[in-house]
């Protein structure tokens, strides 16, 4: 998997189990997670299993949520368009920025101003595919400093700033295929 040692599983609103995470973990490094919405955009929950979350939520309450989980807060992928940072930074204890995105545009633009946010953040700095379909894993991702290889260690590195972002922008083919493949599960759920 394009030289990957491991994956976050970060799908929307649910949490893998630990029992899934162990059977993936055989195979690769799983490390466990839930993304979710909130009113500053999407939000990352790593490090935590078997949580199940309905709807948009209050970003404060989701930091302190997955804090007493014993998890760590990522912003993810933070959009420069969309919203200044006086509105991340209201935010406490959110321990994460994903400031290389290989799906965000303008990439550069996005890429300087996450790094902005991140060191203003005093938060660690990821890197991350946002890949939704299996061919742009690894396009962009997270270089971690830890030798023991567990998703808890691997978790703990990167609260302590052990970490880099690396990689690349998604190619437009990429990105063209990842729509084909969006509208083809839209209109297989629609029933067409």
């Amino acid at each position: 998997m394009r030289g990957l040692d491991g994956v976050a599983i970060t799908d929307h609103n649910i949490a893998p189990t630990l029992g899934l995470i162990e059977e993936i973990g055989r195979r690769i490094i799983a490390v466990p997670g839930l993304e979710v919405k909130t009113e500053v955009g999407h939000m990352i929950g790593l490090g935590v299993t078997s949580v199940k979350i309905h709807g948009r939520v209050c970003s404060q309450s989701f930091i302190d949520y997955v804090h007493r989980l014993g998890g760590i807060v990522v912003l993810a992928h933070p959009n420069p368009m969309r919203i200044d940072d006086s509105m991340y930074m209201r935010l406490s204890k959110v321990d994460c920025v994903e400031v290389l995105n290989a799906s965000l545009r303008p990439y550069r633009i996005a890429y300087a101003r996450n790094y902005r946010l991140a060191k203003m953040m005093e938060a660690s700095q990821l890197g991350g595919s946002d890949s939704h379909v299996p061919y742009t894993i690894g396009d962009a991702y997270t270089v971690i400093e830890c030798n023991n290889l567990g998703w808890r260690s691997i978790v703990e590195a990167i609260s302590m700033k052990l970490c880099r972002p690396a990689g690349r922008a998604s190619s437009l083919s990429s990105r063209v295929l990842r729509l084909l493949f969006r509208l083809s599960n839209l209109s297989s759920t629609l029933g067409f």
